[in-house]
């Protein structure tokens, strides 16, 4: 199972997005992916030769370096799950507990906050910068990647109502299985190379914590969440809850209370020069392309390795919608708690009806960029069969040297009788 998310998820290395389904009689499933990428500092040339792998160029390089601002910020979410939800009485039983649904998911969300100078390090190496100062300080790295068993139910209307007008939708519980977690932080950080390629003075201050890249689990975790509603309005929170992992890597730095001074003077260090970079698709997922480029940027001021357990809080995620009562336009707000993310808040407007279903249009903003222009189909080829197609950053394609982000999704759902 594992190896078939795998492959599904080829298209997205740096990655949840599951949306809540309430409104439902019959029983049901559905499966759906989606995918959302964005940056600040990589425009999208880049962030798709990054997503599918390939050739990027040194042109490519200068070419977004020239647009990047001091600080930038990039990431992707990235989620595929199958839910199957029971059969619900009609509304007005009084049952005090029912079977909503179960399902299973996988997720992958990672997020970088970086400077430009620490950027340049990554893709360039320290050749081109002879004589001069880098500053990285700052630098902020996590990822997840898990999977997730989840399961809900729900109250009697009695039990559920909690004001006039507010409701508990649902209650859900899970565990998760933790495949990998990565977090690299760096504070007060520079680098400088000498004119000549002799020596390196560099401060460094921070910390790199990885789980075991020779096992497929670092940890496993416990989550809950609910589900409200008001009138039109429904507010949901997914997976708040904390993983354990017990045999992480953990490499610490500080040179000042190392050596006694702020900074190291390294003298046998190879200048190294990072150009043309070839990512191959089959380690997108795994990360062993910017493993690499860590342990010849990293490595070299590493002075010891630990083994240390974490208990961390996992990224939980929050959602909100408001349907307009003629169901003609629709607000939207996700968010997941990761670095760099802001909520991204989308509003949808159908623009026609077919006899197979419905066209929206729709602006966001917010997330891991700044804007997203899009649409969505909601198609019913069959009574009983519902597809949603969801395409966001069309201006993206118009300008594909500035930096603005994509979200993919697609949803399909199968009523049963």
């Amino acid at each position: 199972m594992k190896q078939l998310f795998k492959c599904i998820l080829f298209i997205s290395p740096l990655c949840l997005q599951a949306q809540s389904d309430t409104s439902f009689v019959k029983p049901h499933s559905t499966i759906d992916y989606s995918v959302m990428l964005g940056s600040t500092g990589m425009n999208n040339d880049m962030l798709y030769q990054l997503g599918l792998g390939g050739y990027i160029s040194s042109e490519a390089i200068d070419r977004n370096e020239d647009g990047m601002g001091h600080k930038s910020k990039v990431g992707s979410i990235s989620n595929i799950e199958m839910v199957h939800y029971f059969k619900v009485p009609l509304f007005g039983q009084q049952k005090k507990f029912r079977w909503r649904s179960v399902g299973l998911s996988y997720s992958n969300a990672q997020s970088a906050i970086f400077s430009k100078d620490a950027w340049r390090l990554l893709f360039r190496g320290n050749t081109d910068y002879l004589g001069q100062t880098l500053d990285i300080k700052d630098l902020n790295y996590t990822r997840w990647s898990s999977t997730s068993l989840n399961a809900s139910f729900c109250l009697s209307e009695k039990k559920s109502r909690l004001g006039k007008k507010l409701s508990l939708d649902f209650l859900s519980f899970g565990v998760d299985a933790i495949h990998q977690f990565n977090q690299a932080r760096f504070g007060n950080s520079d680098l400088y190379t000498d004119t000549a390629g002799s020596y390196i003075n560099t401060r460094l201050q921070g910390a790199y914590a990885l789980g075991n890249e020779n096992q497929s689990l670092d940890g496993f975790g416990l989550h809950i969440g609910a589900g409200f509603k008001a009138g039109k309005l429904s507010f949901s929170i997914d997976r708040l809850g904390l993983a354990y992992m017990g045999q992480l890597k953990s490499y610490r730095i500080n040179a000042e209370e190392t050596f006694g001074g702020d900074y190291i003077n390294i003298d046998d260090i190879q200048v190294k020069t990072i150009n043309q970079l070839e990512i191959e698709r089959s380690q997108l997922n795994s990360g062993n392309w910017i493993n690499k480029q860590r342990d010849t940027i990293v490595n070299t001021f590493v002075l010891s390795e630990e083994s240390v357990s974490a208990l961390r809080l996992l990224p939980f995620v929050v959602q909100a919608k408001l349907e307009a009562a003629d169901k003609q336009s629709i607000w939207t707000l996700y968010y997941q708690y990761i670095n760099g993310m802001l909520p991204y808040i989308s509003y949808q407007y159908r623009l026609f009806n077919t006899a197979l279903g419905y066209m929206y249009a729709s602006g966001s903003v917010g997330g891991f960029d700044t804007y997203d222009l899009g649409v969505q189909l909601k198609i019913k080829p069959k009574p009983n069969t519902h597809i949603d197609i969801d395409f966001r950053g069309i201006e993206a394609l118009v300008a594909p040297q500035s930096t603005h982000g994509t979200v993919i999704g697609i949803k399909l759902k199968q009523y049963w009788d």
